[in-house]
């Protein structure tokens, strides 16, 4: 009989995410089967390995990037409303990229989750976070070892606030400090945020791959 193996598929297309499943084949086909079984819109370019039995994608350590797009702009581009949040407010740069400053490092994030999020310890590390602007485009782009329950979402509706200067960026501290979920900015709307990265730990592999 066919050895048994616990497979783990890491792709990036447009987002990043990571499948698990049981098989008992070789591994070869395993990158074709993802590709002809998929629909046109994903695409697998990663790489499919074998893991260690206790893993499991949401309960190892990992480093994850999430990347949130705002149309800033008066009008609404029609081409990019799928994939853009949009905002016709002036929204300045500079003070949300200074406002960034505060996120970054281990932080107490409860008035950045949604109220109710079940989980107790909410102390997450932000290991970057970048605003950056192209023509009408703001992305916001941040690394982390964790994220609660709508927490980047939260961080770009009062990232916007501080943009439209309803919140000052040296006031990022003390909303951390308050763990007060109305004390930050709003939700951002879903639409415009993407995991771009998941990038697992080495020792939680045990080395085969293809």
């Amino acid at each position: 009989p066919l050895p048994s193996y616990r497979v783990s598929l890491v792709g990036v297309a447009v987002g990043s995410v990571c499948a698990q499943a049981v098989c008992g084949s070789d591994l070869q086909p395993i990158s074709q089967l993802a590709l002809s079984n998929a629909p046109r819109f994903v695409q697998y370019r990663g790489r499919v390995g074998i893991v260690l039995d206790d893993f499991h994608p949401r309960h190892v350590d990992c480093v994850k990037t999430y990347e949130y797009s705002i149309w800033n702009d008066t009008f609404e581009n029609p081409k990019e409303r799928l994939y853009c949040h949009f905002d016709y407010g002036k929204l300045d740069l500079e003070e949300m990229k200074e406002a960034t400053k505060a996120f970054v490092g281990e932080h107490d994030f409860s008035a950045f989750c949604s109220a109710g999020t079940q989980v107790v310890d909410k102390v997450r590390t932000i290991y970057s976070l970048d605003v950056d602007k192209t023509d009408k485009l703001i992305k916001i782009r941040v690394t982390g070892n964790g994220f609660l329950y709508n927490m980047v979402r939260a961080i770009t509706g009062t990232l916007v606030y501080v943009g439209i200067g309803k919140i000052a960026p040296d006031g990022i501290p003390a909303i951390l400090e308050s763990r007060d979920r109305l004390a930050a900015g709003p939700t951002a709307p879903p639409v415009g945020l993407y995991m771009t990265a998941l990038n697992y730990q080495m020792e939680e592999l045990d080395g085969r791959a293809d």
